[in-house]
């Protein structure tokens, strides 16, 4: 059986062995795409180049995306098969222009830090031809190049110098046999505004290759977790229930009945609930990877399905049950302090054990599935709107945030340094302009947004209940920073006439919360009652089928 590492391993050649693509030449709106030959080689800002007949709209600047020495990727997969055989039956591989390395310019003709990417796939074909290790290095490489780069670049990149880099590493890597095509070099031009910071780019190579390393590293050392013996053992149909399979029944108003539902769920519309199938996946889930008797159970869980099957709307629920298994953590703290592991420092810096592993991370291979939710969640049509007048769950910087009309700030779309310094200047900071709706289209189709001009009162964001003022009321929003300091100004008055005026607060809240999940509970009870009725009802159509059977034998 092959070992668990083995498989990783596996798993990360794949990943080196994905080449970098080059867009094809084909113009878009904003964006020049040219290429050329070694022996032609412009640089963008030369007055040889395309661009030099192109105006520049005002307040708009070029950004430059070098794709050097571009190739068929059909010469590596042959190259490849010499060096480890052929297999037969193989399909013949497509004929795809991806590149050695890429590296992204300035409108002033700089190479912008950091922005020299090798390709992965070239390397790799280096290594196998040289009969070397290649489950490490390749995070060396990229840094040595970049050095090399750094040192011997002119402070304007010339042509001279994309050649010098070209020849060096295929040189390195014994690649002087992969033929580049006739116009080797390729330049992606886009117009950007001249505030806007650097394009990102997107991972011209996979983003997990060190951590596959360190995964099969771990494996060797016999160092693993639940949840990744689950993803690598081999499938196995123990405990499968067949749910069209009457004879289950019993079993699937157990998995059903209102014990196993999650002290929380997403406040839908009441029509609009989780049919039989969703319900079962979140209860499962929660069940089995929730908190029992104290102890948070590890595991993986898959929920299949093709588009529009529900998948999204299930994943809401489990994160109410999340959110709720937290608030459960919190309710139990005398103050809001103990949630700190240091309370005497009124610091945010250690959270108490108990209020960990409640976080939720969205992930995918396609980003515009993970922004699609993270947008999604903090929207008012995504709940009831007879609960509306109760959830302000920083509204204003929800609002902010998307350029919709928002009940609560539960989710932002983070992954991409872009992304996530955007959220850290406009949330924490409160940095920025705020989204109108055209931006917020824009988002939503996977286009790049560039800042435009400051929103006024009579920029409107049409929401699910028609005209609304979202982008007014986003433009209040002055950053979490300043909130913070506010309330924290204001409880410290506060407390000075009224000592237990943190105490009584936090007290109050608890208290409304503990009402609350009293009263589901007793509604939960009821439903309990029912069920078992039902069940037992079950029981005994079992037994009398059973005798129905006996009889029929006599």
């Amino acid at each position: 059986m092959t070992s668990p590492s083995a498989i990783v391993r596996y798993w990360q050649s794949v990943e080196l062995l994905q080449p970098m693509p080059v867009p094809k030449l084909k113009q878009r709106a904003n964006t020049c795409i040219h290429a050329m030959s070694a022996a032609n080689l412009v640089m963008p800002r030369d007055k040889a180049s395309v661009l030099a007949k192109q105006s520049l709209p005002e307040g708009k600047k070029w950004s430059h995306l070098l794709f050097g020495h571009c190739y068929d990727s059909k010469l590596a997969v042959k190259a490849l098969e010499v060096a480890c055989g052929a297999v037969q039956a193989r399909k013949e591989p497509q004929s795809v222009t991806v590149a050695l390395f890429s590296l992204r310019i300035t409108d002033t003709g700089h190479m912008e830090p950091n922005s020299l990417v090798l390709s992965s796939a070239a390397w790799l074909l280096g290594k196998v031809r040289a009969n070397a290790p290649f489950a490490r290095g390749f995070a060396d490489e990229q840094k040595w190049a970049l050095k090399e780069v750094t040192d011997q670049f002119d402070e304007v990149v010339t042509a001279e110098n994309i050649l010098w880099l070209t020849e060096l590493l295929l040189k390195r890597w014994q690649l002087k046999d992969l033929n580049a095509e006739e116009n080797s070099f390729l330049f992606s031009s886009t117009q950007i505004n001249s505030t806007q910071a650097v394009p990102d780019d997107g991972p011209m190579n996979s983003f997990i290759l060190e951590e596959l390393g360190d995964v099969a590293d771990n494996l060797d050392a016999r160092n693993s977790s639940a949840p990744l013996q689950a993803y690598l053992a081999a499938h196995s149909k123990a405990g499968q229930i067949d749910v069209s399979d009457d004879r289950q029944s019993v079993k699937l108003l157990e998995l059903l009945a209102p014990d196993r539902y999650p002290s929380g769920c997403w406040p839908t519309e009441a029509d609009q609930g989780l049919v039989h199938s969703q319900q079962l996946a979140v209860n499962h889930i929660v069940c089995e990877l929730g908190e029992s008797e104290g102890l948070r159970s590890e595991g993986l869980r898959s929920v299949n399905g093709p588009p529009g099957t529900g998948k999204t709307t299930l994943l809401r629920d489990i994160i109410a049950a999340v959110v709720t298994g937290r608030a459960d953590v919190l309710a139990d703290l005398e103050r809001a302090s103990g949630a700190f592991v240091d309370a005497k420092r009124q610091t945010c810096d250690l959270l108490i054990p108990e209020l960990l592993g409640h976080e939720i991370v969205v992930a995918s291979s396609n980003n515009g599935a993970v922004e699609n939710v993270t947008l999604e969640l903090p929207q008012r049509d995504k709940v009831d709107a007879q609960w509306l007048s109760e959830l302000d769950y920083f509204q204003d910087a929800a609002e902010w945030l998307t350029g919709k009309e928002s009940w609560g700030l539960l989710s932002a779309a983070l992954g991409n340094n872009t992304n996530r310094n955007d959220f850290v200047n406009r949330f924490y900071k409160g940095k920025g302009k705020s989204l109108k709706a055209a931006d917020v289209s824009a988002v939503e189709a996977g286009a790049e947004v560039t800042d435009g001009p400051a929103a006024t009162d009579s920029d409107q964001v049409q929401g699910p209940g028609g005209a609304g003022s979202a982008a007014k009321t986003a433009a209040q929003f002055e950053g979490f920073k300043k909130w913070l300091d506010e309330k924290a100004l204001r409880n410290d008055l506060a407390s000075k006439s009224d000592k237990s005026y943190r105490w009584t607060i936090w007290s109050e809240a608890v208290k409304r919360y503990k009402k609350a999940k009293a009263e589901a509970e007793v509604l939960g009870a009821e439903a309990a009652l029912v069920s078992s009725k039902v069940k037992a009802l079950l029981v005994i159509r079992d037994q009398v089928q059973s005798m129905q059977d006996q009889f029929a034998q006599l």
